[in-house]
């Protein structure tokens, strides 16, 4: 299973600068899935090569995929036609980052 490997928060701001200079923006979509198909549904996305990390939670959702993409569209196609339809899973909820130009006002990925 792709995860966090411990090598905590200074790699990941690395591998979010990095993300950045190559124009690429990060999403977390929040699985809910139903009961007993957990371990089928990481597995499926595992597969998907835009989610680059996936930990199993505790809590109201039971899965977390970390998604680095382009553009809205590409997430759009990530969530709508890659995750939604597999099987085992109840619902989504997709949360973007935010960045912060250089006035300080926040910026989205591009359209």
């Amino acid at each position: 299973m792709r995860a966090a490997n411990g090598n905590g928060h200074g790699q990941n701001l690395a591998r979010a600068a990095t993300a950045a200079r190559n124009g690429l923006q990060t999403g977390y979509v929040m699985i809910t899935v139903q009961p007993g198909y957990e371990m089928k549904v990481v597995e499926y996305l595992q597969m998907i090569p835009e989610i680059i990390e996936i930990n199993p939670l505790f809590g109201e959702y039971d899965i977390v995929a970390k998604v680095e993409f382009s553009h809205y569209a590409v997430l759009n196609n990530i969530v709508l036609k890659k995750i939604r339809p597999l099987v085992g899973i109840r619902d989504t909820k997709t949360m973007l980052t935010a960045s912060f130009d250089e006035d300080g006002k926040k910026k989205g990925p591009p359209q």
